[in-house]
């Protein structure tokens, strides 16, 4: 924290305007200072890249005078973009340190190509991870539905009995309104969590086919229900898990070379751990 002494040397205007000029000084001989990197070539892989993205932009060709333009634009970001490296500004940026860090991670991966996954690598993955391409484990059921109430717990049960002693085929009893259809079809957990809430899909799972059970909770109320059918997991083969699975298997891939390739690069390099400071 600058002293009381500091202080007022600051606010006297002759430091101020000594302080301004010896910055802006500095600044200037830094910028006719730029070295041997002085020629700036533009080049027609250069022209035809603006020429490309104008067109992806605008969606027609630029015109000469638009052309130039971004030729001096470019120029003028490259002026700045040397006599920024000049001075440093790179230097100690996390920013710049990050991009730098990605854009070697894909030059490493445009070097090093990956074959297309084998079908043995296929089929080792799916074996390894069936849960991600089977189809998951499905309930279909119906259920009526009792909204939450200092009543709730005495009606779930009178309709419970109603509902166990009804003619197969009779109409069931209204119950409480609750948004979709009473019979569900084919749900699995995600399905099933997102409408019911969390653990109702387990619950299920539980109880017995072709007749009405409960109350089961939800957030919303009670619910009857009645498991009509269940559907195992269906696992997958390699030519249903398709696009997804050899996607998958090229992601593995490529995260497993180029471990293999950091690994090489750090061994390059002569590592010295200095001791924590404190």
């Amino acid at each position: 924290m600058p002293s009381r002494t500091s202080r007022c040397w600051l606010r006297e205007p002759l430091v101020v305007f000594a302080l301004i000029g010896g910055a802006l000084f500095a600044l200037d001989h830094a910028l006719t200072d730029i070295g041997a990197d002085r020629e700036i070539v533009v080049s027609g892989q250069r022209i035809d890249a603006l020429r490309a993205d104008f067109q992806t932009r605008e969606h027609r060709p630029p015109t000469a005078e638009e052309l130039d333009r971004m030729v001096d634009h470019w120029v003028r970001n490259e002026a700045l973009f040397r006599q920024a490296r000049a001075l440093g500004l790179d230097q100690d940026d996390q920013i710049i340190r990050r991009q730098l860090i990605r854009k070697m991670r894909f030059l490493l991966e445009d070097t090093h190509p990956l074959p297309e996954p084998t079908q043995e690598a296929l089929r080792a993955h799916l074996q390894a991870h069936p849960e991600r391409y089977g189809q998951p484990p499905r309930i279909r059921f119906e259920h009526v539905f009792i909204a939450r109430g200092a009543q709730a717990a005495p009606r779930a049960e009178a309709l419970l009995r109603q509902l166990r002693s009804a003619e197969p085929g009779a109409t069931l009893p209204p119950g409480d309104p609750f948004p979709g259809p009473p019979l569900i079809a084919a749900a699995d957990a995600t399905a099933v969590h997102k409408r019911f809430g969390s653990g109702f899909f387990e619950t299920l799972q539980t109880l017995p086919p072709k007749q009405w059970s409960g109350p089961v909770a939800s957030p919303a109320g009670l619910h009857l229900v009645r498991v009509q059918a269940v559907f195992p997991f269906v696992a997958a083969t390699v030519e249903s898990a398709g696009e997804a699975l050899v996607n998958d298997v090229r992601h593995f891939q490529r995260e497993r070379k180029n471990a293999e390739l950091l690994e090489a690069l750090r061994g390059q390099f002569v590592v010295r751990r200095a001791a924590p400071a404190s």
